[in-house]
């Protein structure tokens, strides 16, 4: 039977492929459906009451509900992800409050919380089912790397502040954990086709089954090709993307007391883009070009029960990364352990230890961009512990830290403690008290790249000036101390609203300091030396809300809110200017309002309206409405069709531009597409 299965899956594969997403669907419109009620509700929302009750592990890496979380938590749910129009993960992020997404070009993102926005956003750590997917080569993530299969997602967790007591360096202002779903939920097919302007089309697909009565699995492709956006209202872009990926997953079960998870995957992207080459003979120049990106992982994790529900999780992975913008190959091994038990009946104790070792080989791009040395090995060693008290029915403190030894900084000590107040059935209210680092990355120690040419002008500029970014070895941690509270209730099944107030207290900002000037190639032109320093401190605060509300049966409103303040301030000799262009490269306001309406049991309208305040991120930036919406006829339980537009009436708008100067940004325009999902 599961070759059986898996001839089926690979037939559909190839079929797709072969004939292309226009034959599909029309074969997919062609399938004998008869309504069913009963399948349809099966469809349909979890009640407030049970997203309240939801377990999330991103707070503490063991599972509580949401409403006992002492941390501003989110959740994307399956659910949100069906019912939205986005087609990437950084699009679906834009629902959640405090989290900024600004799309440069068709294939890349800058995604950060509370604020420093950027292509690198290098204070949010990001993971996809435990596995770090935060590059340590310039501190951030390639978000067209992350492109898995949205209908495998069983949800999203985010928490925006420190996350760093659990889950050590670079989680300072956020963390987000992509979960997928276990192999035993998927069982069956699943055919996902997609086509529109200008995101051309996109095909996805999973078998599942039963290897045994213990043994589940799933094996999953996806492919995507994304047209070129508007450079203008008369011109397209170099910015086509196509991707590729496949991977599977096994979930099962050794012994009563023994569970395990195997899964991996491999991708290829190829994506076209605008490179800006700051030249020292022929000046400041642009190139398109096409980039080959690849890469795959695979993890395993071992889950042991103990006696007295104490339990052991024992988690390894590898990950391979190559990518032509840099010509870098990167090899990370990562090994995690814990221990979970319960001590004098008041108290959960987590314990970890830890170790991740990169090894990468970046060849860089002659005369322009090199590293030194050209191949390192990195090497990371930690260890956590976190006791969460039950005072009494109503409070709950937790106190812990994480403890890691690394190359550049050697050891950085992340405590953290949370209180949390249960004052009345439904209603929580929580406060925080936390410090997190962010190390440096590779590319801020050892990089020697040319950054920008300006020029002669004279009298003013007799020559040229070849701008170039210089690594610092010496580079320390950024840190911050974050102060936080927050309150959340919910009404039965009619009401849910959480609001948090923050104050972040950042010391040794990175800065980028000009320390020199070199002659040595005059009268051509004169090299102007910036380095890596630590010469900036600052204050941040904000507020986020988010309100889920049923008011009717067949009504459901969602709002996130946030808004955010920045003081950034250098050292008085500091001659730095990247902070106050920091400063305000993130928007101070920002709102998202969902708004689902079911016509009839098997018809499913959604509306999505967002606003961006403005932005300075090397040019202005003005602020701007967006306005999604989707049309949904789920014609039985296996097959929904739909009709979706993605910012409709604005028409294109810019949103962001790279911070590091390397590609050019392009305006994001409005397009419609149409989607078929089918479980067969």
């Amino acid at each position: 039977m599961v070759l059986k299965n898996l001839f089926k899956f690979n037939h559909c594969l190839r079929y797709c492929y072969r004939f292309g997403v226009s034959s599909v669907l029309f074969f997919i419109l062609m399938v004998n459906s008869d309504v069913q009620a009963e399948s349809i509700k099966e469809l349909k929302a979890l009640s407030l009451e049970e997203l309240a009750n939801m377990e999330v592990s991103i707070a503490s890496k063991t599972p509580q509900s949401v409403e006992k979380v002492p941390a501003a938590v989110f959740v994307i749910t399956s659910e949100d992800i069906r019912r939205s129009t986005a087609t990437s993960i950084p699009e679906l992020l834009r629902m959640v409050p405090g989290i900024n997404v600004a799309q440069i070009d068709g294939s890349h993102w800058a995604v950060s919380a509370r604020g420093f926005n950027g292509r690198f956003a290098n204070k949010l750590l990001v993971l996809m089912d435990g596995r770090a997917v935060y590059s340590p080569l310039f501190s951030g993530v390639y978000w067209n790397a992350q492109d898995t299969l949205l209908e495998d997602v069983e949800r999203i967790e985010v928490i925006r502040g420190p996350g760093a007591s659990v889950w050590g360096s670079n989680a300072v202002n956020g963390v987000i954990n992509i979960i997928t779903r276990s192999a035993e939920d998927t069982h069956g097919n699943l055919l996902s086709v997609s086509a529109g302007d200008p995101k051309k089309g996109r095909v996805a697909l999973h078998h599942g089954g039963a290897i045994n009565n213990d043994i589940d699995y799933r094996v999953f492709a996806k492919f995507r090709k994304n047209d070129k956006l508007s450079n203008s209202r008369t011109t397209r872009a170099n910015d086509d993307w196509d991707s590729r990926r496949m991977g599977f997953r096994m979930d099962g079960l050794l012994t009563a007391d023994d569970n395990f998870t195997l899964q991996g995957d491999i991708y290829k992207n190829r994506a076209s883009q605008t490179s800006l080459f700051p030249d020292p003979v022929l000046g400041q120049r642009e190139q398109e070009q096409t980039l080959d990106d690849s890469g795959g992982n695979i993890l395993a994790r071992w889950g042991h029960s103990l006696d007295n529900s104490d339990q052991t999780v024992l988690q390894i992975y590898y990950d391979y990364q190559n990518t032509d913008e840099t010509d870098n190959t990167r090899h990370t091994i990562d090994l995690d352990f814990q221990y979970h038990f319960a001590a004098r009946g008041q108290h959960k104790v987590i314990l970890g230890i830890g170790y991740r070792r990169n090894k990468d080989d970046i060849k860089g791009i002659p005369i322009y961009l090199s590293y030194t040395p050209e191949e390192k090995t990195q090497e990371n060693y930690n260890a956590f512990i976190q006791d969460e008290i039950q005072i009494n029915k109503h409070w709950l403190f937790t106190i812990g830290s994480k403890f890691e030894d690394n190359e550049y900084t050697n050891m950085e000590i992340q405590p953290s403690a949370r209180l949390l107040w249960l004052p009345r059935d439904n209603h929580s209210v929580w406060m925080s008290v936390s410090r997190a680092t962010r190390t440096p990355s590779r590319a801020e120690t050892s990089i020697l790249g040319n950054q920008e040419y300006i020029p002669a002008n004279p009298p003013l500029l007799p020559v040229p000036v070849l701008i170039t970014g210089v690594g610092n070895p010496d580079q320390k941690s950024e840190s911050l101390i974050a102060y936080e509270i927050g309150y959340r209730f919910h009404v039965a099944e009619q009401f849910s609203f959480d609001i948090n107030g923050f104050y972040n207290d950042y010391s040794n900002l990175r800065t980028i300091e000009a320390r020199q000037l070199d002659f040595a190639n005059l009268p051509f032109y004169v090299q102007k030396m910036l380095y890596f320093d630590n010469k900036a401190e600052g204050k941040s605060w904000g507020t986020e809300i988010a309100v889920d509300w049923r008011f009717a049966e067949k009504w459901r409103l969602q709002m996130a809110y946030s808004y955010l303040e920045m003081d950034l301030k250098l050292d008085n000799d500091s001659t730095d200017i990247s902070i106050p262009a920091t400063e305000d490269a993130s928007p101070k306001q920002q709102l998202s309002l969902r708004l689902n309406f079911d016509p009839a049991y098997n018809w499913e309208t959604d509306f999505w309206l967002r606003y961006n305040d403005s932005v300075a991120q090397g040019e202005p930036i003005s602020d701007y409405w967006a306005f999604d919406a989707r049309v949904a006829w789920l014609v039985n339980k296996q097959l929904t069709l739909s009709v979706v537009g993605q910012n409709i009436f604005n028409g294109s708008h810019q949103e962001y531009n790279d911070e590091l100067r390397m590609i050019r940004s392009t305006e994001i325009p409005g397009g419609v597409y149409v989607k078929a999902i089918w479980n067969y």
